[in-house]
């Protein structure tokens, strides 16, 4: 286990006697101030070893340099216990939670905010609890100042038990926040009185020796998630949940020696356990530290609580696979001279944790004998100096202390003179007791009575005035249903009138924009022609002139065009060109092809001869178009003479493609005849093949069933297994006669039955719930708990190839070697909530009472279910039989090669990525040759015939192969 040990040396605001420590890195130097040296302080100087040692340190500095990975080691398994101590005034406290109204100042914020960002911090569930525990048995919740409910109960079989504790859950950042900020406005109101120095002016300093216990606890299961609406927790016994891990965060109460503490009887016994939980503390810590075999808890309340976080707690499962526990001691003391007498104490506190002496000792290991010593006889003088001082001033005489005729007995006499001031002030207190009670009764019961008229009173009131409003609330309803409905009459009506206008106003608003578009032009006509009318009346010439110049343009217009065209029409014909030529080509390849091949060229096949002729008409027919078109006659001309001659070419190319469609056709009807022939014969050819694979298909069916058939009467005889219940249990297990129970008998020690006649256990078919396969059932989770070596996880007992087999007989069963067995176990739950945890001897034993069992409880195939709906059949629900947890198989070979269903289903069933592979390779290939069968499945693989049935309906889901015909095969 790591203990680190960090000591804080802080600067109070004002030095009183000068500075008495001197820090290094690693160390503390002390030196007695002057006047304690004076008054024969038994220690002039001392120097201490730490780790560390930090001058007016603040909370990211411890964070940063010792608890930087506490938080993420949490998920890691690791638990942490971190003690913050020292005396009155030093910011223990603040170190921890922050300051006042700045939780984020804390160690318990940095600590804890690591956790949280872990990636995997929302897989786990967490609990908070925060309180002081002391000297009595009460105990103060910091997480709600106003529960009084807090108790710590003192066991005699055990450690102390807490128990009406407020306990916060919280699965976010942001819930965790609201707890540390609850914890710092409270325990900031808490320890109000203690915060700081005392006044000189204070006779009697307070004193708290209250220690604050921040647990935060992670739990595994799931169900322990808990809803937390109200924000205020759950008031519960902390022993009853069994956390994984922990963080736990001690703060030491005040250390200091109280002004009371030989006089008040409270502040001693306070005092007292104080320094015991510091000795334990010691013992603890400095056991780890030096490596000691046995660590000394002792009795010890709060070291008690933390046994479990030290992996120590008895019949604890997670003390094994935990690591060991991180524990960081945070010492802080005051460098003045004023607070050099508990500094010194701190400082031999620290030391013992190093090196604890060995032994009986005298006094607590938390402080230095000697200084307790001198400290003592430092009081008697001052006790004697203030006697003088009130027997002169006062003139006080003593009773017992320097009386001329000593006191024999003097704890008798002060036992008399207590007990007559206790008798007067308990005698007083009662008669105040019973005042107030009489006078709390009588004004109790005339205010209920007051109370009870007015209730009445309003009661009455409210149920008339509740009537009058229910019945005014019904006729307002249906005035307004009323209304409502003629409003949604009135509204379709409006709907519809605007949706008609709204399509006539479209409608119109077209028309008007074709008519504006259509003036438009005739407006831009018009102008044109009154401009031109207008220059020829003023000027004949120029428009003379004008004319000749539109006209000039028309031409150059007109020659741009037929430009144009000619560049089109050179593209047309290279274009048309290039794709008779790539034509050519083909044919000339399709001809070689058919010499190559040697096939005889037939009569109405198109050669390279026939494509050039189409060539050339298409050239020729070109030829005489654009001769049409240069000709240099009118366009209108030129596109008559066109249009007669592609006329004439159209009909005579017509006239040969109805020849040729003629010969077409006719090779069709003789193609359609020869392909009506070849069809039949294939399918009498299929319908002969599908005969014979039906015929193969029921063959293995009727083998099938023989198979199962000898299986269960194999099972009526019995076999050898092995029961776990606490202990392991040799029985043989044996089906009925009427196959409706299942018998097991006990074994001598040679293995025989000792009275099959009368079996020990009986379970009926009728009563099972469901089967678990696998080592899943708390039966079998606590038998293996008490492993000395790492249990077998069921990948690592699988193989890619051969699957889960093992040709071995199992062995005598013990806790370490039960795991080995998985793929041979499984387990029975029954109706009533009992189990039977069976394992098998052979793999062989395990597939007969798996398949038996499904057989028996009419555990049917998906397609056979499919054909008793269809026959009418009532549905019989059977009990379901599948696999504890889904295996991992995310690391295996061929897992890239699976689908997203394909995985589920591996997974869920046990089967690896490279069987599934395989399996699906061997059943599409033997899906081409016939039907596919259970037993098919089964001979071609690895996989038992449970697993075999669950592939074969997955293929058949998935169509991956065809689904059988129950009636063809029946």
């Amino acid at each position: 286990m790591d203990i680190g040990l960090v000591a804080c040396v802080h600067n109070p605001p004002k030095e009183v006697g000068g500075r008495c420590l001197t820090t290094t890195p690693d160390s503390i130097s002390f030196d007695a101030p002057k006047g304690l040296r004076e008054a024969g302080f038994p220690h002039s100087d001392a120097k201490f070893a730490f780790d560390n040692v930090y001058e007016n340190p603040d909370s990211g500095l411890l964070y940063k340099n010792h608890l930087s990975k506490v938080g993420a080691e949490l998920l890691d398994r690791q638990n942490a216990v971190i003690f913050v101590g020292g005396k009155r005034a030093t910011p223990k406290r603040q170190l921890t939670f922050g300051n006042k109204g700045d939780y984020k100042s804390g160690i318990a914020y940095s600590v804890l905010k690591d956790t949280t960002s872990h990636p995997e911090f929302a897989n786990y569930t967490y609990k908070a609890t925060c309180y002081t525990m002391g000297n009595g048995k009460d105990i103060t919740d910091l997480l709600n100042l106003s529960n009084d409910a807090g108790i710590m109960r003192e066991s005699l079989k055990g450690p102390p038990v807490v128990s009406g504790v407020t306990e916060r859950s919280f699965t976010k950042w942001s819930e965790l926040q609201d707890i540390l900020k609850t914890i710092n406005e409270n325990y900031f109101e808490h320890y109000a009185g203690v915060m700081e120095l005392p006044q000189e002016s204070e006779p009697f300093p307070k004193y708290q020796p209250e220690n604050i216990m921040l647990s935060i606890r992670l739990f595994d299961d799931e169900e322990n998630k808990e809803e937390d609406e109200d924000e205020v927790g759950v008031h519960v016994d902390l022993q009853e949940d069994l956390e994984r891990n922990s963080i736990t965060f001690v703060v030491l109460g005040d250390s200091e020696r109280p002004a009371l503490c030989g006089i008040d009887q409270g502040t001693l016994s306070n005092y007292e356990e104080q320094q015991k939980t510091l000795s334990a503390i010691v013992g603890v810590l400095g056991a780890i530290r030096c490596k000691r075999l046995r660590v000394p808890f002792g009795k010890c309340r709060l070291m008690h609580l933390l046994k479990r976080a030290y992996n120590s707690e008895k019949k604890n499962p997670y003390n094994n696979s935990n690591k060991p526990t991180f524990s960081l001691m945070v010492l802080n003391t005051l460098s003045d001279g004023r607070n050099a007498e508990e500094s010194y104490h701190s400082l031999v506190f620290a030391k013992r944790i190093v090196n604890v002496v060995g032994g009986s000792s005298v006094g607590p290991a938390s402080r230095d004998l000697a200084i307790e010593r001198w400290r003592l006889e430092q009081d008697i003088v001052e006790l004697k100096d203030e006697l003088e001082i009130v027997k002169t001033v006062h003139g006080y005489k003593p009773v017992i202390y320097n009386q001329p005729k000593p006191v024999q007995n003097i704890k008798e006499e002060e036992a008399k003179r207590i007990n007559n001031i206790e008798s007067k002030r308990e005698k007083e207190r009662k008669e105040q007791i019973e005042n107030m009670r009489l006078v709390a009764n009588k004004e109790a019961k005339e205010y209920i009575d007051g109370e009870q008229k007015k209730t009445n009173q309003n009661i009455q009131k409210l149920e008339s005035m509740l009537s009058e409003k229910t019945k005014q609330n019904a006729e307002l309803n249906q005035q307004r249903e009323t209304k409502i409905k003629e409003f949604e009459k009135q509204l379709e009506k409006v709907r519809k009138k605007r949706q008609d206008e709204e399509e006539k106003t479209e409608k119109l608003r077209k028309e008007m924009e074709q008519i504006e578009v259509q003036l438009e032009e005739r407006r831009t006509l018009i102008a044109k022609q009154k401009e031109q009318l207008e220059l020829l009346s003023k000027d004949h010439s120029k428009g003379r002139e004008m004319i000749l110049k539109s006209r000039m343009e028309a031409k150059a217009k007109r020659e741009k065009i037929a430009q144009d065209r000619v560049q089109q029409r050179e593209k047309w014909v290279a274009e048309i060109r290039q794709t008779n030529e790539k034509a050519l080509q083909l044919v000339r390849e399709l001809d070689k092809l058919r010499a190559e091949s040697g096939r005889p060229k037939q009569e109405d096949t198109e050669d390279e001869d026939f494509v050039k002729d189409e060539i050339k008409k298409l050239d020729s027919i070109l030829g005489t178009m654009i001769s049409l078109e240069d000709n240099g006659q009118p366009p209108q001309d030129s596109d008559n003479r066109k249009k007669e001659k592609l006329e004439a070419w159209f009909d005579e190319e017509r006239i040969k493609f109805e020849k040729k469609l003629a010969r077409e056709q006719k090779k069709k009807d003789e193609l359609e005849k020869a392909t009506t022939l070849y069809r039949s014969r294939i399918n009498e050819q299929h319908n002969r093949v599908k005969k014979d694979q039906m015929a193969d298909a029921l063959k293995k069916e009727k083998h099938l069933e023989s198979l199962l058939e000898q299986v269960i009467q194999y099972l009526e005889n019995g076999c050898r297994m092995v029961k776990i219940r606490g202990t392991e249990r040799r029985r043989y297990l044996y089906i009925s006669d009427c196959r409706k129970k299942i018998h097991s008998c006990e074994l001598d020690e040679a293995g025989a039955i000792i009275s099959r006649r009368r079996p020990t256990t009986t379970a009926f078919l009728k009563d099972i719930k469901r089967i678990i396969l696998g080592q899943y059932t708390p039966n079998f989770k606590n038998f293996e708990s008490n492993r000395t070596t790492r249990a077998i996880r069921p990948c690592e007992l699988i193989h890619d190839i051969n699957g889960a087999y093992n040709a071995a007989p199992t062995g005598t069963i013990t806790h370490n070697n039960i795991s080995s067995y998985c793929y041979r176990s499984f387990s029975l739950e029954f109706k009533k909530g009992k189990t039977w945890d069976v394992v098998a001897e052979t793999d062989s034993d395990w597939e007969a009472w798996v398949v038996v069992l499904q057989r028996l409880l009419c555990n049917k195939d998906e397609w056979r279910k499919v054909a008793d709906v269809r026959k009418g059949a009532p549905p019989d629900p059977p009990p379901t039989m599948q696999w504890g947890e889904p295996l991992d198989i995310s690391s295996r070979d061929d897992y890239d090669k699976l689908q997203s269903a394909e995985r589920t289903l591996c997974s869920q069933n046990h089967i690896t990525p490279t069987q599934f592979v395989n399996i699906k390779r061997q059943i599409i290939h033997r899906s081409q040759l016939g039907f596919v069968t259970i037993y098919d499945v089964r001979t071609l693989s690895t996989l038992d015939l449970l697993r075999s049935r669950v592939v074969h309906e997955f293929f058949i889901a998935n169509k991956i192969i065809p689904q059988p015909n129950p009636v063809d095969i029946r």
